[in-house]
């Protein structure tokens, strides 16, 4: 009896242990465990105009770049400390002595900075209600480098990266005849596109801005071996392009002989404004081309090539519907009968 009892006992400890732990609902579900993927160091917003693993510049960095002779960076991205929209600025002039910065912000003004510690600046002085004096920035140098990051994707045997998101979405697609669906807000090869670009000629381990050009009007397919990358872009996104000097078609946009593509490794920042659909089949003439076009549409030439073509068709078309005319069709047509033969 006394084993019973202690059995009896110990079993119903057991289980009022269990009801005291078991939760009141026991069918509910665990809330799955959320996973955050932080920003790498150093990772910049995407509306700022640079690649993302660029590290942020330095007086000392300044100063070994002048000592070892290297070049100063031609494009800046001055991003504030607070939140703020990052500026893309020219370097004027780096004041060794005085430690100072000098850049220029365009359609903007310029701005006077001083190294407070490392790689953070404060504004001296600015001519740009963009940036205001005391403010802290952050310098970042967007030249490109020679070579393509290795997070760059590959069109059409050229390497791109993103430099500026856009907020146009991607999603909704369109057919686009012999190629397929694709994004209803990229350009198709038939379209024609206002772009923005910048031109480095990258020799030497260094790459020097060429040129640039603000609006651009040039059809899809005039983009050589561009055309595939900005097949997927969409208005307000801007891409970085490495065009190797072996590239079987180096040309962008109209090559005019003093849009001449030097002979090298070239990188091509390309910002895609506006879109016109089916541009291709849209002529636009001027004033002087549709004097000349309407003055040759009268002349004499054109005018009897014109009446002979037009009769040859009539009488094609005519001895044609007289050779599958029915006889007595025929006759009646032509006022023959058997009464009168």
């Amino acid at each position: 009896m006394a084993r019973r009892a202690l059995r009896f006992a110990l079993l119903t400890w057991l289980l009022g242990a269990c009801w005291i732990h078991v939760p009141g609902d026991r069918h509910r579900p665990r809330t799955p465990k959320v996973v955050r993927q932080s920003r790498p160091t150093g990772a910049i917003s995407d509306q700022c105009y640079l690649v993302k693993e660029s590290p942020a510049l330095s007086k000392s960095e300044l100063h070994e770049r002048l000592a070892l002779r290297k070049p100063l960076p031609e494009r800046l991205a001055l991003v504030p400390s607070h939140q703020g929209a990052p500026q893309d600025a020219r370097l004027l002039n780096f004041n060794a002595a005085g430690q100072t910065v000098e850049v220029s912000l365009f359609d903007c003004g310029t701005v006077q900075m001083l190294e407070k510690h490392s790689s953070l600046w404060r504004v001296l002085l600015s001519d740009c209600d963009a940036v205001l004096p005391g403010t802290l920035v952050q310098i970042y140098d967007t030249t490109p480098r020679v070579e393509a990051p290795e997070s760059a994707d590959v069109a059409g045997g050229v390497k791109t990266t993103v430099l500026q998101e856009s907020e146009s979405a991607r999603a909704a697609v369109t057919w686009n005849g012999m190629n397929g669906f694709s994004p209803s807000n990229c350009p198709r090869e038939a379209d024609g596109v206002h772009v923005a670009w910048r031109l480095w000629n990258c020799a030497q381990g260094a790459c020097s801005l060429l040129h640039e050009e603000e609006d651009d009007k040039a059809l899809v397919c005039e983009f050589g071996s561009l055309k595939k990358g900005i097949l997927t872009m969409v208005v307000g996104e801007t891409r970085r392009f490495w065009i190797p000097w072996d590239a079987p078609d180096r040309r962008f946009g109209r090559p005019v002989p003093e849009r001449a593509l030097p002979a090298g490794d070239l990188v091509v920042d390309l910002t895609v404004l506006g879109i016109e659909r089916e541009a291709v089949f849209d002529y636009k003439l001027s004033e002087e081309t549709l004097k000349l076009v309407n003055a040759r549409e009268r002349s004499l030439p054109v005018l009897a090539s014109r009446a002979v073509g037009v009769g040859i068709q009539v009488f094609a078309w005519a001895m044609v519907y007289l050779h599958y005319l029915p006889p007595q069709d025929l006759d009646n047509m032509v006022g023959f009968s058997d009464t009168v033969l």
